[in-house]
């Protein structure tokens, strides 16, 4: 259902919600209004009218800020520096590939034929360079000014966040994209991620310590948040990435506010923010679908009012998510909502961005004695020949042999995960009709 008020389109959702929300959504600041499945029309659209002034200003909001489309690496692209924008010249360069400043311009040599992907790998290569310079430079300043010390610290692309600390291990981890954004940016999170050592939580001791050492942050942290709307942000192959799409987030967050309404009323206060913090605990429930847990982040706001000062608490959930197998991942469903501890970063390095279980060398031997456990406990015993085509054939696989997968043979096998033909790196057609479960 669509409403246009004042010369505005806005979608209706209607849900199994308790309250009505309103958001203003990226990329092009479209607005929706998710209410419960037994409010009125009418009920709606004042609701609307009601909140048309703020709507208008941050529409506009959305409106002013510059957006990039999705970079293809070639000559004219913007690219951003330390806060600085430049200019991308791309130079064929059959030898060797660079990345040099060059005044307002960013030269850029790699293979004429390289791909899109193959170029974004070598630039946030760069970037990483880039940031670790500066991590090197300004961690230590920071470690001096507020006497706290982490174990060590690394780099990493991600989605949801700008920084995260390990309390456990004292470990930091930084945001690529930082390299992107003005050097204040990297000097906030740097103090941010070091109080996190002192403070885990983002109380009043942790703002008392901000505001301490660095008397602007919250400028900065506006600034910083503000700038995250490069369509870089959206490259990520990661397990969040890919169970968790625009719609499903909206799902979850609706969720999320419907639980914490009620707490927070019970508590005379006031829920400030909520953020989708990683996806952890992946596990395969049944043959057909996958469980997941979405950690999610609540700041909750506390107005003293015989003193008129305000104070936050942090709350974290642990929202517990279902999707069927298949390559739409369909019937997304959330089972339950259950506070939590606060969640140390998870690097989800059980399953790669495709969500395929990847196995490190070091357990090897104990996922390999779970498997025979399983299918062939002779093995365990004895030294036998292990019947391979036998265990395919328990395990409900298909085995197609005799079919060359790429001319170079350096495709050595496919598994696939759903019904349909597989191709060959130039796309050929090399077996038709593959069910899924085949090898």
């Amino acid at each position: 259902m669509r409403i246009v008020i004042s010369g505005i389109p806005i979608d209706i959702q209607k849900k199994n919600i308790k309250n009505m929300h309103l958001q203003i959504k990226p990329p092009d600041g479209h607005v929706v209004i998710s209410a419960p499945l037994s409010m009125d029309d009418k009920a709606i659209e004042v609701y609307a009218r009601t909140n048309l002034s703020w709507i208008k200003k941050q529409i506009e909001k959305f409106q002013q800020q510059p957006r990039s489309a999705k970079r293809q690496y070639v000559s004219g692209e913007t690219m951003y520096i330390w806060g600085k924008q430049y200019y991308l010249s791309f130079v064929p360069d059959a030898q060797k590939n660079s990345f040099e400043i060059q005044g307002d311009k960013v030269i850029l040599s790699m293979r004429e034929d390289s791909t899109v992907k193959q170029r974004e790998n070598y630039v946030r290569e760069q970037y990483r360079s880039l940031l670790k310079v500066e991590i090197e430079r300004l961690l230590p300043k920071w470690e001096q000014i507020t006497e706290l010390h982490c174990e060590s610290w690394q780099t990493k692309y991600m989605v949801t966040r700008w920084g995260t600390c390990n309390t456990e291990k004292k470990k930091l981890w930084f945001n690529l994209q930082l390299a992107q954004k003005p050097i204040e940016c990297l000097e906030y999170v740097i103090l941010h991620e070091l109080i996190h050592l002192r403070e885990r939580t983002h109380n009043s001791t942790f703002i008392a310590y901000m505001d301490m050492y660095m008397k602007n942050w919250r400028a900065v942290r506006k600034e910083l948040n503000d700038s995250r709307l490069d369509y870089y942000d959206a490259q990520d192959e990661s397990p969040l990435q890919k169970l968790i799409d625009q719609r499903r987030y909206d799902e979850i967050k609706d969720a999320v506010l419907d639980y914490m309404t009620e707490k927070v009323k019970e508590n005379k206060a006031t829920l400030s923010d909520i953020e989708i913090q990683n996806v952890v605990h992946i596990e395969q429930v049944d043959d057909g679908a996958i469980s997941f847990s979405v950690i999610v982040s609540c700041d909750i706001e506390h107005s003293i009012s015989s003193t008129g000062r305000v104070s936050f608490t942090e709350k974290w959930l642990d929202v517990r998510c279902k999707v069927l197998l298949g390559v739409e991942l369909t019937d997304f469903e959330i089972i339950n909502i259950n506070e939590c501890e606060q969640q140390e970063d998870s690097d989800n390095d059980k399953y790669s961005g495709e969500l395929v279980p990847i196995i490190s060398r070091d357990a090897f031997e104990n996922e390999a004695t779970k498997f025979l456990e399983k299918y062939y406990p002779l093995a365990l015993q004895e030294p036998v020949a292990v019947p391979i085509r036998k265990i395919a054939e328990d395990m409900g696989l298909s085995i197609i042999e005799d079919s060359l997968l790429s001319s170079e043979l350096d495709i050595f096998g496919l598994v696939v995960f759903e019904d349909g033909n597989i191709k060959d790196k130039n796309k050929n057609i090399v077996i038709r009709n593959a069910k899924r479960g085949t090898v």
